[in-house]
């Protein structure tokens, strides 16, 4: 019976011990794994942290023109094509000039015939035969025939178009047979010349970061036309006044309600770009999305920022690093 009693004793002393063992066993086994997720591990990376105003724009030339008549006349040939590079001054298109010529030989003969009479009022006057006034009635119209001449003349001119710049035909131009109207409010566009050599996107920025941007920033965009790639450009101007020109209340009519709607409207501000296309791969009219650097900060700060993020505060330290070059790694 002493021997059974004593031996229940070791079974419950033993059975106790191996509890208590467990129990510390998974004691330990929590706090390591609470442990391992206060602390965060990552290694860090140099970088540089930028600030960037994001907007979108089209890409345009820095230099183009729209060719227009002086004179109204049906195109009778157009020299150049879609795509053509042209030089200042080259003849690009021509103009029917039969009525014009017509003009100038009328005027030519009226020259004449003035000129004739000028010159007999002139010799009668010297003779004493003519009065001063029928001297200068001659003189008069004699001028103004001439100075008919040099207009008709310059009309039969202008039935040639030249090249005003060089560059390249960008679109197609007008076709023969079409009547090309002179005028400064809507005259007819025979065909468009532009220097694709150098090319901007002029960009509209939203109010609230327009006060960031400044001539000379640097900036990065992308087109859908080239996904892969990362193109560069430069700030070259800044519009003083929004695209709308909202603040010319005197300049537009509007009533209350388009007033209201106006103010409740987002503004924006025209930005233009130079941009950097020395393969010339880029089309006018493509659709670029920006993004303009306002500040860049050195990449040694953002690594000390990343410290402040990867582990507990209370349990983790600053790794030592051998030199300004090594890359530390965070651990407890």
């Amino acid at each position: 019976m002493k021997i059974d009693k004593r031996l229940k004793i070791v079974i419950a002393a033993v059975i106790l011990a191996a509890c208590a063992f467990g129990g510390y066993t998974y004691y330990q086994s929590q706090q390591t794994a609470k442990q391992a997720k206060a602390i965060e591990t990552a290694d860090v990376v140099r970088k540089d942290l930028r600030s960037t105003v994001s907007a979108t724009g089209t890409i345009s030339p820095v230099d183009s023109v729209e060719v227009s008549p002086k004179i109204t006349a049906r195109i009778s040939q157009v020299l150049v094509k879609e795509n053509d590079k042209v030089t200042a001054g080259q003849t690009v298109a021509m103009l029917d000039g039969k009525d014009y010529e017509a003009k100038r030989d009328q005027a030519q003969y009226k020259v004449t015939n003035t000129q004739v009479e000028y010159e007999r009022a002139q010799k009668l006057y010297d003779l004493g035969a003519g009065t001063k006034q029928d001297l200068d009635t001659a003189k008069f119209n004699y001028d103004t025939a001439v100075s008919t001449l040099a207009q008709a003349e310059s009309d039969v001119a202008e039935t040639v178009i030249t090249a005003p710049m060089d560059g390249v035909v960008v679109g197609e131009p007008k076709t023969v047979g079409t009547m090309a109207v002179q005028g400064n409010s809507n005259p007819t566009v025979i065909m468009r010349i532009a220097d694709t050599s150098t090319k901007q996107i002029l960009a509209k920025v939203d109010e609230t970061d327009i006060g960031k941007i400044q001539v000379g920033q640097d900036a990065t965009f992308t087109v859908d036309a080239f996904t892969d790639r990362t193109f560069t450009a430069h700030v070259s101007k800044i519009a003083k006044t929004d695209t709308s020109n909202t603040w010319d209340t005197n300049g537009t009519s509007s009533t209350s309600s388009s007033s209201s709607n106006s103010s409740a409207s987002v503004i924006y501000y025209y930005v233009t770009l130079d941009v950097d296309d020395p393969d010339d791969v880029l089309k006018l009219g493509m659709t670029a999305r920006v993004d303009i650097t306002t500040s860049q900060k050195d990449h040694r700060r953002l690594e000390d920022q990343r410290f402040r993020f990867l582990c507990h505060p209370r349990r983790c330290q600053r790794p030592d690093r051998t030199g300004p070059g090594h890359d530390g790694h965070l651990q407890r």
